[in-house]
């Protein structure tokens, strides 16, 4: 991040590449093998570790220092919000719609 920061690039710019080793990972899991597992585990690992890591500065340099925190926990709670409105309804409704498609199937 100081890297690029010193060359006069946006430490934003970080965000692009993490956002590149999720779609990475992601494309892994997609593939259905138990060999790519493993490695998309750890590149997933690695990109969400990468971009919590990158939140609070990138917060920081986009809104300022002023009221960083009311910012950064919004940007946090916000997160958290669309990771539960999407565990419960989308993967719930996907869910019951396989099982309700194999159910007639036994």
């Amino acid at each position: 991040s100081e890297g690029l920061a010193r060359r006069g690039l946006p430490r934003a710019l970080l965000f692009a590449a993490e956002a590149a080793l999720m779609a990475a990972a992601m494309g892994l899991i997609a593939s259905h093998t138990r060999a790519a597992l493993a490695p998309a585990c750890a590149l997933g690992g690695f990109a969400f570790g990468g971009l919590n890591a990158l939140n609070p500065v990138v917060v920081g340099g986009l809104y300022g220092m002023r009221s960083y925190g009311a910012i950064y926990m919004t940007v946090v709670f916000a997160g958290a919000l669309g990771s539960g409105a999407l565990s419960s309804g989308l993967a719930a409704a996907l869910y019951e719609r396989a099982a309700g498609a194999g159910a007639g199937a036994g």
